[in-house]
């Protein structure tokens, strides 16, 4: 029972992965349902059982369960498939996909715990390229096969299950020898697994040991829905498609169609609503609202934006600001709304993986202290704490389950804090802020940029808009079930996710298949109402390889010291500076390790700056890391490493070596004369990074794929500057 002497806290666990079934293929084409189904959902709802003062939120989409369902009625999938079939009858495409495929997973938190998979990634090597896999097949073995096969699949069950069942405990302490019996049973426990979420979540929530929330079905960005022009208010900058989409009427389709199908499901209507990725606007919460939703919630500065706009000289929310709820009034609509706290679910996210569970409880609990102590309002606050309740474990040690028991545990026994849901606080707490005005946005930099505006975006938005208009121009030519099943395809397509992976904020390895997903969906609308489809539907909207160009451009020459530190302001003002953040890789994480590239030119030498962030700071006292910078056209690439404050880098020339003059301090400068690099004025440079911390086994590349570019200017460019 709540109590009004503590600190309440919302935990809003987000379940969510993109609709990977291909209407054109019958199948599904990625594994990330059935993987994080045995890995993260089930074990999420157990961890939360059996203390007192622990409800959490659990916020589970449509699109993913739906899939679970899918999956339990029968339809098949494309890693299984390659997971059953015996080595000795694998084509050699086959075999490419599995080296490919079967090692995306946490090298240093799911592959190295088991020594075979590590060995067979080490047999593999880091290199994923084409190339790189055909020459290694054939160091494998049909054992090699056969086990690669199993420790796959084993390593995305989570330990509690590995731990407790018994055919999967024999095959942690058999290592390596397996059969095709083993991945048989192996692939059946996975379904076992799967065939208990949806009465497990029901039962909590009849208990209510939780509360289900939902978001739109397909995971759409309903503000872009309504008018997708919307996004040029946080962003004016942005460049949006020529043709505008303006479907109000699919987003609370999609709002509908959610409740329902939750209902349906588990028995409860969902009171509560996450829109997706946390995007928010005045007609979204109108129609929210409209649909008797009782809260949803945002990111604290969509939150700071729209106070900004009364009160102007708001430079960050107080305490009492961000930890309570707002009534949102409009039309005679009203909805309740929540706004996260960035730092705390980031830290979960992004930053504790890195820390031990001890530390990681101690620090967020002294961040909740800290927030307790600068309330004036105890009974009336909540602290927000919302993120994805998947993506984050596979970066933890035992998928995070120390931590989170821990955490619980903590809590638990704390008399100032507990974790309920926000039904239950919307019960106790009738004191609210009024708020008429939102600022349109989402948790991520609380504008739209992720979704539209980059080339690619745009694409698919005009894509997905001539589609839109087919139907409306022919949907009275069709019967009703056609048109509810046209409509099913539209609202996919709909969905963020394929937007998520356009454009240049983000990469993963499967990029051309969601694009191929997206495209199908839309093939699918045209077959049914019975026009060819447009041939543009068969290219590839992603650039296979993508050009980088500088975020500000270069003013004047510069000839910085290279003490690795800013001597100066001026120091570096007028290079050409690119944002590496904006390369968030498969989640939008907020560590790259590296923030911001200056590249800076005098008439001899060209001069890199790399400026860290925290984590690196971090990391450098553990461990090395690495650093490349490689200009594919030339053959010639600069390596190096950071410790200890201290900086080695040379230039790699065919078979020659060059030391180089670096320094690392605050920031990490390097010098290179561009006699070695061969580059000429007016030149065109292209290059790409790899940053590599040795105690972590990943390597991130910026950017994803393709290449940064800058060109060298003349000597007397900036005569031409300064007279334009």
């Amino acid at each position: 029972m709540a109590n009004n002497q503590t600190l309440k806290i919302a935990l809003l666990w987000h379940m969510h992965q993109p609709f990977y079934y291909d209407p054109l293929k019958g199948m599904f084409t990625m594994p990330w349902v059935r993987l994080h189904s045995t890995k993260d959902y089930l074990d999420m709802l157990y961890l939360c059982r059996g203390y007192e003062k622990i409800k959490p939120i659990f916020n589970l989409t449509p699109s993913l369960i739906l899939q679970i369902q899918m999956y339990l009625d029968g339809i098949p999938e494309l890693h299984i498939q390659l997971t059953l079939k015996d080595p000795k009858e694998l084509t050699q495409l086959e075999k490419i996909t599995i080296l490919k495929d079967f090692f995306m997973a946490n090298w240093n938190t799911m592959i190295k715990p088991f020594p075979r998979y590590y060995e067979l990634l080490s047999k593999r090597g880091k290199d994923s390229s084409e190339k790189a896999l055909k020459d290694a097949i054939r160091y494998f073995t049909n054992q090699d096969f056969i086990d690669l096969q199993v420790l796959f699949n084993l390593t995305w069950i989570d330990p509690i299950f590995r731990e407790t069942d018994d055919f999967l405990k024999e095959l942690v302490i058999k290592k390596s020898g397996y059969s095709n019996d083993d991945k048989i049973l192996l692939i059946k426990k996975h379904y076992e697994i799967m065939g208990k979420i949806i009465n497990e979540y029901s039962k909590a929530v009849k208990e209510e040991k939780i509360e289900i929330s939902t978001s739109p079905f397909y995971h759409p960005i309903l503000p872009l829905l309504i008018d997708n022009y919307i996004a040029q208010q946080p962003d004016p900058a942005s460049k949006l498609p020529s043709i505008r989409f303006q479907y109000p009427e699919d987003a609370e389709m999609q709002i509908k169609d959610a409740l329902d199908y939750i209902e349906k499901t588990f028995g409860v209507r969902p009171k509560g609503m996450w829109p997706s990725e946390g995007s928010i606007s005045n007609d979204t919460l109108e129609l929210m609202a409209k649909n008797d939703i009782a809260w949803a919630a945002s990111d604290e500065q969509v939150l700071l934006n729209s106070l900004k706009k009364h009160q102007r000289m708001l430079l960050q929310l107080s305490a009492d600001q961000l930890y309570k709820n707002y009534l949102y009034i409009q039309n005679n609509h009203q909805i309740n709304i929540f706004f996260r706290d960035r730092r705390l679910s980031d830290d979960i996210g992004f930053v504790y993986s890195k820390m031990s569970a001890q530390d990681a409880v101690n620090h967020f609990m002294t961040s909740l202290y800290n927030i307790k102590n600068n309330i004036n309002n105890l009974e009336g606050s909540i602290v927000s704490i919302i993120l994805d309740g998947e993506n984050a474990w596979e970066f933890y040690e035992n998928d995070g389950n120390t931590f989170l028991k821990l955490l619980y545990e903590t809590i638990d026994k704390s008399s100032d804090f507990e974790i309920i849901s926000y039904s239950d606080f919307l019960k106790l707490n009738s004191k609210k802020s009024i708020l008429n005005d939102i600022s349109p946005g989402s948790w991520i930099n609380s504008n739209f940029k992720i979704w539209i505006g980059h080339p690619e975006d745009n694409e698919a938005w005009t894509y997905l808009t001539k589609a839109r208009i087919e139907i409306d121009k022919n949907k009275d030519k069709v019967n009703e079930v056609d048109l509810k099943e046209i409509m099913q395809y539209i609202s996919i397509a709909e969905g963020s996710d394929w937007c998520w992976w356009y454009g240049d904020e983000h990469s993963t390895e499967f990029q051309l298949e969601f694009d191929e997903l997206f495209r199908n969906n839309l093939k699918m609308v045209y077959k049914i109402l019975n026009i060819p489809y447009p041939s543009y539907l068969d290219i590839p909207i992603v650039s296979k390889e993508k050009v980088i160009h500088p975020d500000k451009e270069i003013m004047n020459l510069i000839t910085p010291k290279i003490d690795g530190k800013i001597s100066s302001y001026f120091e570096w003002m007028g290079s050409y500076v690119f944002n590496l953040k904006k390369f968030g890789f498969a989640m939008h994480r907020t560590t790259t390790y590296l923030e911001t590239l200056y590249l800076g030119l005098d008439e001899e030498n060209i001069y890199f700056r790399f400026d860290p962030d925290f984590d690196f700071q971090r990391i450098i006292e553990q461990s090395k890391i690495k650093i490349e910078v490689n200009f594919p056209e030339k053959n010639v690439f600069i390596a190096g490493n950071v410790e200890n404050y201290k900086s080695t880098f040379k230039l790699y020339k065919a078979t020659d070596e060059y030391n180089l003059e670096s320094a690392f301090e605050k920031i990490i400068e390097i010098k290179v004369k561009k006699e070695l690099l061969d580059i000429k004025e007016g030149e065109k440079i292209n290059f790409y990074i790899n940053v590599q911390p040795e105690i972590f086994m990943e390597n991130l590349r910026f950017p994803g794929k393709g290449v940064i570019t800058a060109q060298i200017p003349p000597q007397n460019f900036e005569d031409y500057i300064w007279q334009a």
